[in-house]
């Protein structure tokens, strides 16, 4: 998502172009510059994501005193389209909407559930400061993705930007998926074809797509979220680099680019190679969601009766989150 000189004269415009934009994010400016129809409802206590999207503002009903997140972003169809899809989820594991503002059809506020636990990529940093994560651990935060997203494909929705920011925790370490603006509904039609998402969650099919070598189905189905959530396993099990970071550095060429040439050896050897051995049960999950080919990735109603990934859940290791979320709390003091 898309959010270099010496002169001393360009380094004064560098530090005052900072001190504008820190102007901006001042809750009390915010609200005075923001529509009546939304600001005579709520109070922006402050800005938790920005992006090429707009805006996420932490808001407090000035009614009701409730707290909530809040989206603002250009009204258009395509904003449009994503607001009716994620609210006909209907699903308590995706983030609830809760109401919509448009001010004269040129920019609206999606107000929705807020998920005080952060996203899963601030959890994964914070968690790996003391050690790596305990594979218990890993698998609940896997079998809480894995159920909302295929909530989401037996609606026939494919989100296709399952990334660790797009999965919202609230205090209890529940998953909440968000985001579904570049989510699709399929219908009739089985396969899409446009080229959408975060480059490094994004499967194979997407890339031979883009590049005009998709198979004779043309296009892709919901086993490219799949596959994302995959890279979301890897990245809670592997310190280092993001799965597509590390396979193209592996094959010394640039993984978007030669997915006709990368081979299912190709990724099982990373796999072996760069998750802890102790990582038994998420090692042999990866070989089964990282398949090159999508007809041979295991679906994720499979992964969901899989025996050793619902073992791991009658053990939950709460304390472990407990701990983590009382370092966010000391982080905000």
């Amino acid at each position: 998502m898309g959010l270099a000189e010496s002169s001393t004269v360009e380094a004064t415009d560098g530090v005052r172009s900072r001190r504008r934009d820190e102007e901006k994010e001042d809750p009390s400016l915010l609200n005075s510059t923001l529509p009546e129809q939304f600001a005579s409802r709520f109070e922006v206590l402050e800005v938790v994501g920005k992006g090429s999207f707009g805006k996420v503002y932490k808001v407090r009903d000035k009614k009701t005193k409730a707290i909530y997140a809040t989206k603002h972003q250009t009204y258009n169809d395509s904003n449009i389209k994503e607001v009716r899809i994620q609210a006909g989820v209907n699903d308590e594991q995706v983030v609830k909407i809760y109401d919509t503002i448009t001010v004269e059809e040129k920019e609206m506020f999606i107000v929705m559930e807020y998920c005080e636990g952060g996203n899963l990529l601030q959890w994964i940093k914070r968690s790996r400061r003391h050690k790596l994560l305990n594979q218990t651990v890993i698998l609940q935060m896997l079998f809480g993705i894995c159920q909302v997203v295929y909530n989401c494909h037996v609606k026939k929705i494919i989100h296709r930007d399952i990334k660790p920011e797009n999965i919202l925790l609230d205090s209890r370490r529940r998953i909440k998926l968000a985001d579904f603006g570049v989510a699709r509904v399929l219908n009739r039609a089985s396969y899409a074809d446009t080229f959408c998402g975060t480059p490094p969650y994004m499967a194979p099919e997407l890339f031979l797509s883009y590049f005009g070598q998709a198979s004779p189905n043309s296009g892709y189905d919901s086993k490219c979220d799949v596959w994302s959530v995959g890279c979301i396993l890897w990245d809670m099990a592997n310190n280092r680099n993001k799965f597509v970071f590390q396979l193209g550095k592996n094959l010394g060429h640039n993984v978007s680019q030669a997915t006709d040439s990368l081979s299912a050896s190709n990724i099982a050897e990373l796999i072996d190679n760069n998750i802890p051995q102790e990582y038994g049960i998420v090692r042999r999950l990866l070989h089964l969601m990282l398949k090159r080919n999508p007809e041979e990735r295991v679906s994720l109603s499979d992964l969901l009766q899989d025996s050793e990934l619902n073992a791991a859940l009658q053990n939950p290791l709460d304390c472990h989150w407990s701990d983590v979320l009382q370092e966010r709390e000391e982080e905000d003091i």
